[in-house]
């Protein structure tokens, strides 16, 4: 099992996606706008929640146009949203690196794909910190 692993490690090691401008400049778009958001969430966000009490940590987290605010939570649930866009990230980019030999087409939308999903959860986390504060 772990040999299996190591040599998808060098296969991603030795893909010519790495050498892809569209790839490398969308990667790195992803992985600084998901840095933003967890700068964002600490730098903007925490500071005003860390010192509530337990009975005021409840926040809310989504707000609806038709209903108002509908889903409320602890301040650390605000977390969510950048580990799922992290995940997304590597899961995409990971994908992206593994498939450029068979579709190159297809690696291209993975990893545009992953930076544009970085940029709504950059304005859902920055939305919710404006309801919040």
């Amino acid at each position: 099992m772990l040999i299996h692993f190591y040599k998808f490690i060098d296969k991603l090691k030795a893909t010519p996606a790495r050498k892809n401008k569209l790839i490398i400049i969308s990667s790195a778009i992803g992985l600084a706008i998901n840095i933003l958001i967890w700068a964002l969430i600490y730098f903007k966000f925490y500071p005003a929640v860390y010192s509530l009490p337990e009975e005021q940590s409840f926040i809310p987290l989504h707000y609806n146009i038709y209903l108002g605010i509908d889903l409320f939570g602890h301040w650390q649930r605000i977390f969510i949203l950048p580990g799922i866009g992290l995940f997304i990230f590597a899961l995409n980019t990971i994908l992206a690196l593994s498939l450029f030999n068979k579709k190159e087409i297809i690696s291209y939308f993975l990893s545009v794909g992953a930076a544009l999903i970085q940029v709504f959860l950059f304005i859902a986390t920055l939305l919710t910190i404006l309801i919040n504060i």
